[in-house]
């Protein structure tokens, strides 16, 4: 089981990395150049931008990762040693992480925005309570889904990171979500 969860979070950082570590460089450096100017509506304007790319762009991904998850182990990692049951027990690993999918990259975009601000503290504070969540959540979907249930609360911890990290900026007044 930790092979497969390996290989199935393997598959999960392409996409987590390519998407949010270059939405995270791009931002950090005008998000805090917003801020230093006390610029809040350019803030908010940048992080809606980096928001939306992020559902944008990362939610094929995710969909991708649920539904092609077989065809994509099978094409990647089915052959020598590597038997069919590893082929479906490492797709329901990436089904699980890929429930997280908009969480991870959406962490990349909005623990920045933190950062920007000089708070350091609130983003690793969030992360100590998620860690704790998804460790409950594991007691609760091991039993259900084995390992898969590990990937899965990882996934769903993400995705309570991302929103409450987001919920957080929108109660300091540093973001408005922008229509259109």
């Amino acid at each position: 089981s930790v092979s497969w969860l390996g290989y199935a979070d393997r598959l999960m950082e392409s996409p987590t990395a390519m998407l949010g570590v270059a939405l995270s460089v791009v931002l950090i450096p005008t998000l805090s150049a917003a801020r230093a100017k006390q610029d809040m509506q350019e803030y908010s304007r940048l992080l809606d931008w980096g928001l939306r790319l992020v559902v944008v762009l990362a939610t094929p991904c995710a969909v991708a990762l649920a539904f092609f998850a077989q065809p994509l182990v099978a094409t990647l990692y089915h052959y020598g040693a590597f038997t069919p049951k590893d082929v479906a027990q490492t797709s329901t690993a990436l089904m699980g992480y890929g429930v997280g999918l908009l969480g991870l990259v959406g962490i990349k975009v909005l623990a920045p925005a933190y950062y920007a601000s000089q708070d350091t503290r609130t983003p690793v504070k969030i992360a100590v309570v998620v860690l704790v969540l998804t460790q409950l959540l594991n007691l609760l979907f091991v039993p259900w889904f084995a390992h898969a249930g590990l990937a899965l609360a990882i996934g769903v911890g993400a995705l309570v990171n991302a929103l409450w990290l987001c919920v957080g900026l929108q109660h300091r007044g540093l973001y408005r979500v922008q229509r259109g």
